[in-house]
Parts: structure tokens; C-alpha cells; sequence
């Protein structure tokens, strides 16, 4: 009797493991914890629970006990107690500076490889600002073919073996998020597009010197494609081409001398372009390259002249020029 009134009166003792793994997404790594006290069941549900977040920007400091010591003993402590089949989400954050006792690069390689083994869908990791000595991701994970979404930040990216062909293609990736990745060259970039046949959202973000040409092509399935360059890159090309399918495309330059070439897209409804070398062809042929073009935004860009503004555009619904300067002053 007494078990049945609690029940009654807390209601999310007998919750399903489903729907305690849906309130888990919504709460951080301290809350998380704290709920694996409630019952066995929350308890289990916390063990299983399909998607690990470890972020160390929820641990503070405490004299005599290292930051990165006790953010590590929490990855560790939870991956061995994890009881579930499969992981569908795995993100991994460290935003502290590094020092003596900064995590290894081996421990995070166990933890990528503990996700890989319990078949990781999405894989997120943020990384600090290293340089030079930043993570370099396992070679393992190319072509791993569980994989639906790739998100790393401040990492360097791992020598493909160009030699494989298609016994490395990434069948089941749809979302690629590059950002601040070292060691991500214009032939590695080329490689991984070409692995990539049904990827349909694409990022490129603050990336480095080593990236000297960006060609985003033959990518059917692409739907959203975001390039943004860093301040110190040398890119020197920007070209998309055969991409029918792109709704949406962001390009932010950089101050260099860059030339952003953009082959015709059937479907595009968006294009925002920021700090880019307009020629007038660009608004002359706008109806013809993007005959779907609904909003069109423009930051920073010069080289047109007013006149060749695309006040005819039969489908565009939204025009924002600011920061842009013309040839006639």
C-alpha cells in the first residue's frame, strides 16, 4: 500500500525508459547524476542512455583536486558503468586551457573508441586551443559506417588513405561540421567530398593556411553548405558546382584575395555572401544560375555597380545590402 501511494504521489518513479531518456537530453552532467538517485529505474535509465554528453565547462575548480582529474573521472566512471547496446549521440566538450595535467591524447582516443565500438550515430567533439600539439582524431573513424553527423572542432584531421577508394566511403554520413581543423588540406578536403555521396549539410568554418583551394561538387543530396573562412586564410578558390538539391549557402570571406566561383543551383532559396568580390556578370546571370532564389544577402561586398541590382528577379522576396561599396562610389 505504502509503494502504491508513492507511486501516486511521484508519478516519475514508473516512467518508461524512454521517456526518462528524453528528459536526460534536457539536463546537464550535475543534473544527470543527480537523477541517477531517484530510483532503479532512473538509475538504469542513466546507464543506458543513448546519448553521452561530457562537457568539463559544468566542473569548477576545487583546491587540491585538478579540473581536468575530476573531468576525466567522470568520463571514465561513466563510460564503465554504461549497460546500454548502443550509443546514438556522443558529444565531447573541453573548453579549459590545457596545462601539465591536461587529459592525454590517448584517453580521448579511448573514449572515441568506446563510442565506435557501441556503433555512435553522432559524434561531437570540442576541443581546446592547441596548435599545433591539438588532437588529431583517430584514423578509425574514416569511413566509419555507422556514422550520420561529424562535428569536430579544433582538432586535426587524420592522413586518409587515398588508395582505398570506395572501401572508405562514408555511406550513412549526412552532416559534416569541420571547424578550426588542422591538417585539412585541398586534396583531403577533395577526399572527403568524395566519400560523402549523400551528405546533405555541409560546414567548413575558421579553417587554416593548409586549405588553399575549397571545392564543394557532385554532391547530389546536399541541402545546406556553410564556408566561412578564418582572418588569416589564404584560400585562394571558392567553387561550388553540381550540387541540384542546395537550398541554402552561406560563403564568409576573409580579407584575402579570394575568387568564389558558384556554378548554377536549381533549387537554392537562400544565399548570403559576405566580404566577396562581386563581379556584374554575378547579378546579370542571377536569374539563370538561381532561378528559385528567394533571399539574397550581401555583407561587405564590392566590385558591382547599382544598376546591375536584381530589382527583376521574378521569385527573389528579400534583398539586404549592407557594409557594400560598388564601383561607382
Amino acid at each position: 500500500m505504502q509503494e502504491d501511494q508513492e507511486e501516486e504521489e511521484k508519478p516519475y518513479l514508473w516512467l518508461p525508459q524512454e521517456i526518462i531518456h528524453h528528459i536526460l537530453y534536457y539536463l546537464n552532467p550535475k543534473k544527470r547524476a543527480q537523477s541517477s538517485t531517484i530510483s532503479k529505474d532512473w538509475l538504469y535509465a542513466c546507464r543506458t542512455n543513448p546519448r553521452l554528453d561530457f562537457d568539463d565547462s559544468f566542473f569548477n575548480v576545487n583546491k587540491g583536486y585538478n579540473l581536468q582529474e575530476r573531468f576525466g573521472d567522470y568520463v571514465n566512471n561513466t563510460l564503465a558503468n554504461f549497460q546500454g547496446p548502443n550509443i546514438k549521440e556522443f558529444h565531447l566538450s573541453m573548453v579549459m586551457m590545457p596545462g601539465d595535467d591536461a587529459i592525454s591524447s590517448s584517453s580521448v582516443d579511448q573514449w572515441v573508441y568506446f563510442a565506435m565500438k557501441k556503433k555512435v550515430q553522432v559524434l561531437h567533439i570540442t576541443l581546446p586551443e592547441l596548435d599545433s600539439n591539438s588532437y588529431k582524431l583517430p584514423s578509425k573513424i574514416l569511413g566509419f559506417e555507422y556514422l550520420t553527423k561529424l562535428h569536430v572542432n579544433r582538432c586535426k584531421f587524420p592522413n586518409p588513405n587515398f588508395n582505398h577508394g570506395s572501401l572508405t566511403l562514408w555511406k550513412n554520413l549526412r552532416v559534416l561540421h569541420l571547424i578550426s581543423v588542422y591538417n585539412l588540406s585541398t586534396e583531403i578536403l577533395d577526399w572527403l567530398i568524395s566519400v560523402c555521396p549523400l551528405i546533405h549539410d555541409l560546414k567548413i568554418s575558421d579553417h587554416y593556411d593548409e586549405l588553399d583551394q575549397i571545392r564543394v561538387f557532385d554532391l547530389p543530396s546536399l541541402r545546406m553548405l556553410w564556408i566561412e573562412e578564418g582572418y588569416s586564410s589564404e584560400t585562394r578558390l571558392i567553387e561550388v558546382m553540381n550540387v541540384p538539391d542546395l537550398e541554402t549557402m552561406v560563403v564568409e570571406l576573409g580579407f584575402g584575395r579570394c575568387t568564389l566561383t558558384l556554378h548554377p543551383c536549381p533549387n537554392l532559396k537562400s544565399l548570403s555572401l559576405k566580404n566577396a568580390n562581386l563581379k556584374d556578370e554575378f547579378f546579370e546571370t542571377l536569374t539563370d544560375k538561381f532561378p528559385t532564389l528567394e533571399c539574397l544577402e550581401l555583407t561587405g561586398c564590392f566590385g558591382f555597380k547599382k544598376k546591375t541590382f536584381p530589382t527583376r528577379h521574378h521569385k527573389l522576396k528579400v534583398l539586404r545590402i549592407s557594409e557594400s561599396w560598388d564601383d561607382d562610389g
